[in-house]
């Protein structure tokens, strides 16, 4: 036994014959029914089903080499396999061609070689040689593998290619999907099968992978260069509704067009950013409008009025049934409204979507409703305006659909970023006479990929210093009506360092100046007095009523004209101002004598006192409405004239005035503590704060007449054209 076993080593240790494999393969031919693989044990598996052992006595019974070509098969206690050699199952393929059974499965796209490949099972006599090998499958079905190259590599755009039909296709592709999410459907772009049709008319049929592909095209395209370039109609579903540019841009605008911001279409039920989305650069929140906003785009306005006629209480809705045609009707109806809402230019009035709904229905039915009828609960998030605000780095500071919220929150933001933004011949300092040319009342500035309008002014930029050192600048502002603000001080500065000594003579020419210094002492000190008149005088002369000119040659005979008019200017401008501080003395004097006895009344006049008679309330307030500040105050001392005096009822009505003037003081109030958050300047909301004023003289002291007519119904119609701060 030892020794069988020491033969065995030596056997195993012997080295092969240089010749072996090419032995071997040259006697398989010979024996390919004798081939086999390992099994399990020392059994290993033989053609057509059999099953087969290495005889004992063989070199390789203990090394077991995991396929064996035997000599001979001798059935004894069991079937053995001798005089064995070890084989590869490729020598057996390949000894074998023509017995050999091939089966293909799984022919799929391969990415790596740009074509169909499939899996390949190779057995002899049933015995598997080759049990899964990838193969290229264009060989072996050049029909199915041309079908497979389609699909992926065209269709579903999985090919590697350089041709410019690739990627205008994928483009084209894009946009379609674009479409999609404008008029939130999935259908549009036409099926796999009908864009399979469009290049398997087109591509041979011996084509069944890239590099077959690629030099096919290149020879074709020298022909037709735009052979495989689809068109949009190619994309779409043949019954797809049209979309247009009107009625889904790609940018929103607004202060007459000069403000263009991109806006994004996604069609994500559930996702934050579901809906439009508006990129915003910071330095132009403050000019966003809210009631823009309202409308989204043309395409989706019957569907917002849909949902918004949806919201309506039980009693109104019935009157609006079918809501999708009433809406549809509604959305041509304000169609116009919708354009002009979009094109205002910067101050004028904004038309909410909620108002001129209401109107338009109400127009149409003789049923009353209200903008605030329609409630905001019920509305999907998508049919509301989501706002991306970013920097001028491109970073993102802040989304979400509460326009009024960003713009409180990112306020100080806002305006250090509009200070950053300048074009050289727009930011100028040291100017000490106007020698900069014409200055246009706006222009336009790019952000990344957006227009911001901004508005240049002639700015006062050293009023508080000593006249030697007073200069100013141009600088861009952020919205219209601080650029007509700054551009007036400006310009009022340039003429009073002109003409600097006839304005300093000024107040010694004005009669009773010492008089109102006196009475001003009530209000501030005499030098504060005497620098707002000199200002309110040089304001008038200058200007009048009408704006500060914006040309060069304007402002040379503007200033001539009123270097002449200053002194009777000043005459003017001094009995006004002497008229109102006189009223301001009779009234504290009558408020000293007896105030304790007006109770409430008294505390409402101190209120209404300290928001007309602000600081420098010379030059802040518009001169059309200083002009009735003497009226205002008389109105107040005759209201405390009548409490005074007594009488039956009197208490009563004043307290009843209260009550019907208080709650609009509030609401005005609230709204300016909005727009002040924001940065916001409302010419609606300041008629109205005036409206105020002849409304309390109406109440009060009616006696003294109004300079325009008032009511609580013409206050409410005032208040509904007062921008919301959402």
């Amino acid at each position: 036994m030892n020794g069988r076993m020491t033969f065995v080593r030596e056997q195993l240790r012997a080295p092969k014959h240089p010749k072996y494999d090419a032995i071997h393969r040259a006697l398989l031919t010979g024996f390919l029914s004798n081939g086999g693989t390992k099994g399990e044990g020392y059994e290993y598996f033989g053609a057509r089903g059999g099953k087969f052992s290495i005889f004992p006595g063989s070199g390789l019974f203990a090394s077991r080499p995991k396929w064996v070509m035997a000599a001979e098969l001798v059935e004894t206690t069991k079937l053995y396999a001798r005089t064995c050699g070890g084989v590869q199952p490729q020598w057996i393929e390949r000894a074998a061609m023509h017995l050999v059974e091939r089966s293909y499965s799984e022919p799929r796209w391969d990415a790596k070689t740009g074509g169909a490949i499939a899996t390949e099972k190779v057995t002899l006599y049933g015995l598997v040689l080759i049990p899964a090998r990838v193969v290229p499958y264009g060989p072996i079905n050049p029909k199915i593998a041309r079908e497979i190259f389609i699909h992926h590599g065209l269709v579903l755009r999985e090919l590697r290619t350089d041709g410019a039909f690739f990627r205008f296709n994928e483009a084209l592709v894009r946009e379609v999907e674009l479409l999609e999410a404008k008029i939130r459907q999935r259908n549009l772009l036409a099926d796999v099968a009908t864009r399979f049709a469009f290049y398997e008319a087109r591509v041979p049929a011996g084509v069944t992978n890239t590099v077959q592909f690629e030099t096919w095209r290149r020879g074709a395209e020298r022909e037709n260069p735009r052979l495989l370039f689809m068109s949009k109609e190619d994309l779409l579903r043949a019954d797809a509704p049209p979309i247009t540019p009107e009625n889904y841009p790609d940018k929103l605008s607004e202060s007459g067009g000069g403000l263009k911001l991109p806006v994004t279409y996604r069609f994500e039920p559930g996702e934050v950013a579901d809906g439009l989305t508006v990129a915003v650069p910071v330095a132009a929140l403050s000019q966003l409008r809210p009631e823009r906003y309202e409308w989204m785009v043309p395409g989706m306005l019957a569907e917002k009025i849909a949902a918004l006629l949806k919201g309506l209480p039980g009693g109104l809705r019935r009157n609006f049934v079918p809501v999708p045609e009433w809406a549809k009707a509604a959305a041509e109806g304000l169609r116009e409204k919708s354009e002009v809402s979009s094109e205002k230019s910067e101050g004028e009035e904004a038309v909410s979507l909620r108002d001129a709904l209401a109107g338009w229905l109400s127009r149409k039915t003789g049923v009353e409703v209200n903008g605030g009828d329609f409630g905001a609960e019920g509305l999907p998030e998508y049919l509301r305006m989501n706002f991306r605000v970013m920097d001028d780095a491109g970073k993102v500071l802040g989304t979400g659909r509460d326009l009024g919220l960003l713009q409180r929150k990112l306020a100080r933001e806002a305006v250090g970023s509009f200070a950053g933004i300048y074009q050289r011949e727009f930011h100028r300092d040291g100017i000490l006479k106007w020698d900069f040319g014409d200055l246009p009342e706006s222009v336009t500035v790019q952000r990344f990929g957006m227009t911001i309008v901004a508005f240049p002014a002639v700015v006062d930029l050293r009023a508080d210093w000593p006249a030697e050192h007073w200069q100013c600048g141009i600088r861009l502002l952020p919205s219209r009506e601080a650029a007509e603000e700054g551009h007036r001080g400006g310009v009022r500065r340039l003429f009073w360092m002109e003409y600097r000594r006839d304005i300093k003579g000024l107040t010694g020419k004005l009669p009773d100046f010492g008089k109102m210094k006196l009475q001003y002492l009530l209000l501030g000190r005499s030098e504060e007095l005497r620098v707002d008149l000199l200002t309110l005088i040089v304001d008038r002369a200058l200007f009048g009523d009408g704006a500060a000119p914006r040309k060069q040659a304007e402002f040379e005979v503007l200033k001539r004209e009123a270097a002449l008019r200053l002194y009777e200017t000043a005459e003017k401008v001094g009995a006004l101002v002497g008229a109102i501080l006189e009223e301001h003395l009779k009234l504290a004097l009558l408020v000293e004598a007896e105030g304790k006895r007006f109770g409430s009344a008294g505390v409402d006049v101190h209120d209404q006192l300290l928001f007309l008679l602000v600081k420098h309330f010379l030059v802040k307030t518009p001169f059309r409405w200083l002009e009735y500040f003497p009226r205002y105050v008389a109105g107040m001392r005759a209201r405390l004239e009548k409490l005074r005096q007594g009488g039956s009822g009197i208490v009563d009505r004043d307290r009843e005035g209260m009550e019907r003037v208080r709650p609009w003081w509030n609401r005005y109030l609230e709204r300016k503590r909005q727009h002040d958050a924001v940065a916001l300047v409302d010419g609606e909301l300041e008629l109205f704060r005036w409206m105020m004023e002849e409304w309390r003289v109406a109440v009060f002291a009616q006696e003294l007449g109004t300079a325009v007519p008032v009511s609580e119904r013409r206050m409410e119609r005032q208040w509904e054209r007062v921008r919301r701060v959402t």
